[in-house]
């Protein structure tokens, strides 16, 4: 029985044995790939933390930011230059519509009296007859004002003939036209004559006319201005619908001289595709 025992124990030793040789060999692969792990580890940590080595700049590049640097200068000049055209280009557009506006509305009221006068076509103020000079100066004197001075009486005014003239010579400029005083009846208006006054008996507030001007455009070479005029009835619908506008009768060519902000009519045509007539 004895003998048996240690059999028994003799053979569980090379089985211990290489349990132990197993251990020792897994502990040394972990350790080496623990090792491994932590110098990766320590590497990576370094190459993440390293700066970047500084260079010098070459001549190429020192060149090449010079280049972007004057390109970009220049470009920024050209958008400011581009801003301030720009700018003045809207300025100038809405002065000169402005400005044309106005001349338009300058032309309008100077021409009114004689569109109301109606006159004939002609190229030379000594062409027209007395009637109408006459009949356009009085309507000038109404229409513009500056006449509180005068004598009134019953809803007539008193004009002397030497104003007739003055007023004449402002429409007609100093053209060495005759002009022979008389009684002018425009269908239901009366600019009586009074030869012992050598006056014109005229009403205060006419309520007729013959037409409203409207000047639809012009064009100028140096101070000779082409008006394109359009004859307009007076009518009550101008008056109560806003907006409403008449079409017009007939279009009249006007040649107007202007110099130094003074006005004169030199002339009345009709338009080149015009026949005549109204």
């Amino acid at each position: 029985m004895p003998q048996k025992r240690s059999e028994k124990v003799s053979s569980n030793k090379p089985k211990a044995a290489k349990q132990d040789s197993g251990a020792r060999v897994i502990g040394s692969l972990v350790g080496t790939l623990g090792g491994a792990l932590e110098e990766d580890i320590v590497e990576i940590d370094g190459f993440l933390s390293e700066e970047p080595p500084l260079t010098a700049d070459t001549p190429r590049d020192k060149a090449k930011r010079r280049l972007l640097f004057v390109l970009g200068v220049i470009i920024l000049i050209l958008t400011v230059i581009g801003t301030i055209s720009t700018v003045r280009f809207a300025v100038d557009f809405a002065g000169d519509l402005t400005s044309q506006k106005t001349l338009r509305e300058q032309f309008t009221r100077f021409i009114y009296p004689l569109v109301i006068t109606d006159p004939p076509d002609f190229q030379n103020a000594v062409d027209l007859p007395s009637p109408t000079i006459i009949s356009a100066a009085v309507w000038r004197i109404i229409l513009t004002g500056g006449n509180e001075n005068y004598k009134r009486d019953m809803g007539f005014m008193t004009v002397p003939a030497i104003d007739v003239e003055t007023s004449a010579h402002t429409l007609f400029g100093n053209e060495k036209f005759t002009i022979t005083h008389q009684t002018v009846d425009n269908i239901e208006i009366t600019f009586e004559y009074d030869a012992a006054a050598d006056s014109y008996i005229v009403p205060e507030n006419p309520r007729y006319m013959t037409y409203t001007p409207e000047v639809s455009s012009f064009t100028n070479v140096g101070e000779s201005y082409r008006l394109s005029v359009n004859y307009i009835l007076p009518s009550p619908l101008s008056l109560v619908e806003a907006g409403y506008k008449d079409e017009p009768i007939k279009t009249m060519i006007y040649t107007v001289s202007r110099s130094s902000g003074k006005m004169t009519i030199t002339g009345i045509e009709l338009p080149q595709n015009a026949t005549g007539g109204e």
